[in-house]
């Protein structure tokens, strides 16, 4: 199997325009992070960052939804018709850009050209929880997983995330079996003849190759989820590329024919590490397009990208190391933002129109059940 190229770390390139093309040079918000230039309405930015990607030669563009915590919008915007449309033009600006300027790409795999991210529950925290062991995780209170909190945010997430209409939906850098085991629940309450033509994913996150970050073995959520029949792919994100050979080394062996989980990619650049949830640079450190080779050696895999660090140069790299180029062109360098502007105004255009007839499948009721349980368990 052919790997495709996915597309990299949207935050990471979000903080980058911030740096070095924002008068204001502002720091990112990391309440929303990836979701920032959503809440601005910065649509033009935002159009250009998933354009980098594109020409950059990714056949599949994420979402910025991964931050996009529907109880923590509410608490900042208060209109769920308001939260609705900032969600879906930013799942309509990257299938506007692969519809109208990605439709050459090849792309002979199962993979959408769009896919909705979905982030775990640490970013209702926004406080980079993912990365907490199991002791320290606000999950667990006397070692006891909230398990009613957790699954009453994921249908809410679910259920807004599908008033979209996605062809895919991926939840991205889980780290505790007890958290998707949840997910699992709420997915099995969903009525399949609502969801005819659409598939779910599930990423973690990991601090080695044997473990997450929230302290659970990867081979243990990799067979839940197996398991579960719910996910049609199984991906390893946020995770330095050095552990990746040997997580998939100890994966092959369970991914067998039943319930086959396709394999995706998407580890953080290779010269950051996490010490105690914070991140350190590691200069002259091996990158990870420089380990794909041997990825693709040890099981197939369906998609391979990037996360922290990974900017479109780093994607344009691996397109240049897949096929043994030592120069590219860049992808439709013609494409200004005069192009881009059309195109926002007519994905603006057309989500206003779609806004009066549709909201985001839940009710303010059932976020201030959320935030009501949440303040019991002294949630913030």
């Amino acid at each position: 199997m052919e790997y495709q190229i996915l597309d990299g770390g949207l935050g990471t390139t979000i903080q980058k325009f911030y740096n070095t093309e924002d008068d204001r040079k502002k720091y990112i918000d990391h309440g929303f992070f990836s979701f920032n230039l959503a809440v601005d309405k910065q649509w033009l930015q935002l159009a250009n960052i998933h354009m980098q990607f594109l020409k950059n030669y990714s056949t599949t563009l994420y979402t910025s939804h991964y931050q996009a915590s529907i109880p923590r919008l509410f608490k900042k915007l208060k209109n769920l018709n308001e939260i609705w449309h900032l969600l879906k033009i930013s799942y309509e600006i990257p299938k506007c850009i692969m519809q109208f300027y990605g439709n050459h790409i090849r792309n002979t795999s199962s993979l959408p050209n769009v896919i909705i991210s979905c982030g775990s529950m640490a970013t209702f925290f926004s406080n980079k929880t993912e990365y907490l062991n199991r002791k320290s995780h606000p999950l667990y209170k006397n070692e006891i997983f909230l398990k009613d909190i957790v699954e009453m945010y994921y249908k809410i997430q679910v259920q807004s995330l599908l008033s979209l209409s996605p062809e895919c939906i991926i939840f991205e850098t889980l780290s505790l079996y007890d958290e998707t085991e949840s997910l699992i629940n709420v997915l099995n309450t969903l009525s399949t003849h609502n969801l005819p033509n659409m598939c779910f994913g599930l990423s973690i996150t990991c601090k080695n190759d044997e473990e997450t970050f929230g302290d659970c073995k990867i081979v243990d959520i990799f067979t839940l989820v197996k398991k579960s029949n719910k996910f049609k792919y199984f991906g390893i994100n946020c995770t330095h590329p050095k552990y990746i050979s040997n997580i998939l080394r100890n994966l092959k062996s369970l991914n067998n024919e039943d319930n086959y989980l396709e394999i995706i990619i998407k580890s953080n650049k290779g010269d950051i590490i996490y010490e105690n949830g914070l991140p350190r640079s590691v200069d002259g450190a091996k990158l990870f397009y420089e380990y794909v080779d041997e990825w693709v050696t040890i099981m197939p895999i369906i998609g391979i990208g990037g996360c922290c660090g990974v900017l479109p140069e780093d994607i344009g790299e691996l397109y240049k190391r897949k096929n043994q180029c030592v120069t590219i062109i860049e992808n439709q360098s013609m494409i200004k933002n005069e192009d881009l502007k059309f195109l926002i105004e007519k994905v603006i255009d057309d989500s206003e129109e779609f806004s009066t007839n549709k909201h985001l499948g839940i009710e303010t009721s059932d976020l201030e059940k959320f935030f009501e349980l949440a303040n019991n368990y002294n949630l913030q």
